[in-house]
């Protein structure tokens, strides 16, 4: 193993974010809002990272639109490192392009995929976790993630089932093999997996050798290693060399190749936009599931290292009530409030003044054109409200 792993971090930044509606629309999802600081959810995930990995190892997913605004919020990324999805097909997609890219860098670097929009309050944790992540990832031939110790018995996130006992210790951290990925469960069985004990929240945060991923794929899932073959066909396909062909054979014979730092200087090697088609095509061919579906959930091979670093996936207005401060009666707000007989309310209203009368567990989201209120257990519904505008032609307000 290498003394100093070459980290490579590929933040997902893609998704729509439909839950924080009327906030989030589909020029702004919930990546691209300062909802838990000044700053915006990916600028944070960028800058959490930055101690650990420089700006030239970090790229970015996302689709063509989206990624217009990426390169505004983290104008420090080589424009190299912004990675477009030809089209948004969900994370085993992204994941295989991503993936293949840093490849063809260098195929013993370890892959740190991040979601966009998570909350971490506990950054010198999260830092001291994510390199003991990613040394086991660069010495293991195993896929690595995080679970998260369950607070509650949630029937919001899918859960990982760990063996209990023995554990390998890389980095001052402890590693767990997986037995199962299981999916969002009844509350029944929630209380169940709490009951049991060994049972972790999905955090979504993986970790992987890009050569390791490759092999998983061949072994475990390979309808989807022979894409990540064609796409490093395309991949290669899509780049030149003033130097007969070189890049290409170094690729096909598993050497590294150093090609991101300077994507748009470099002499030797250069993006051939004719056969931009080529990934599209492979893109478009890749079953439209995640991540876990394809791969995390069939894979032998997998550890996962408990993520106490204060860690939330900040997934509906609801979980603002933990995360924003709070007046004595339980109100978390953005904005000012004047609150009678009130309690344990969410309100987002900035800049103007909001009156609560005896009222409690609401959320009430105000912006320019459009106006929330519901009950707070009835957030996840907000998607609801988008397929009904959709369905009578309000698409202004998506």
């Amino acid at each position: 193993m290498p003394a100093k792993p070459d980290i490579r971090v590929v933040i997902m930044a893609g998704g729509s974010g439909t839950r924080f509606w009327p906030l989030s629309r589909r020029k702004t999802p919930k990546q691209f809002l300062p909802i838990v600081s000044r700053r915006t959810m990916l600028e944070e995930t960028a800058r959490r990272i930055l101690p650990l990995v420089p700006s030239r190892h970090i790229y970015t997913i996302a689709d063509a639109a989206q990624t217009r605004t990426i390169r505004r919020l983290l104008p420090r990324l080589p424009a190299g490192n912004f990675l477009v999805e030809p089209a948004g097909r969900n994370t085993a997609p992204s994941l295989i392009l991503a993936t293949a890219r840093i490849y063809l860098e260098n195929p013993e670097a370890v892959v740190a995929v991040l979601p966009s929009d998570h909350l971490i309050t506990d950054g010198a944790g999260f830092l001291k976790n994510f390199a003991a992540a990613a040394m086991a990832a660069a010495a293991e031939d195993a896929l690595i993630t995080f679970g998260i110790p369950p607070s509650f018995p949630s029937t919001g996130y899918g859960y990982i089932h760990y063996r209990k006992g023995a554990a390998r210790k890389i980095g001052g951290e402890r590693f767990y093999e997986v037995e199962e990925f299981k999916e969002k469960p009844t509350f029944e069985k929630a209380v169940e997996f709490l009951g049991e004990g060994g049972y972790a929240w999905n955090s979504g945060m993986f970790f992987w050798r890009a050569d390791v991923f490759a092999g998983k794929l061949e072994r475990f899932a390979p309808e989807f290693f022979a894409s990540w073959t064609q796409m490093l066909a395309a991949l290669t396909a899509d780049m030149r060399t003033d130097n007969k062909g070189s890049f290409t054979k170094a690729v096909m014979t598993g050497k590294s190749v150093a090609l991101t730092a300077d994507l748009r200087t470099s002499k030797n090697v250069a993006l051939r936009t004719g056969s931009r088609s080529k990934v599209a095509s492979v893109f478009a061919g890749i079953p439209a599931i995640s991540i876990d579906y394809a791969l995390m959930e069939k894979a032998r091979g997998v550890l996962a290292a408990e993520g106490n670093f204060g860690w939330s996936d900040v997934g509906a207005w609801s979980s603002l009530a933990e995360i924003w401060p709070r007046d004595p009666a339980g109100n978390a707000v953005k904005g000012a409030v004047a609150a009678i007989d009130s309690r344990n309310n969410v309100v987002f209203n900035p800049g103007r003044l909001t009156a609560l009368i005896g009222v409690e567990d609401l959320v009430i989201v105000n912006t320019k054109d459009a106006l929330l209120v519901c009950r707070r257990e009835r957030d996840q519904s907000v998607k609801q409200v988008l397929e009904l505008l959709a369905k009578i032609g309000k698409t202004d307000y998506l």
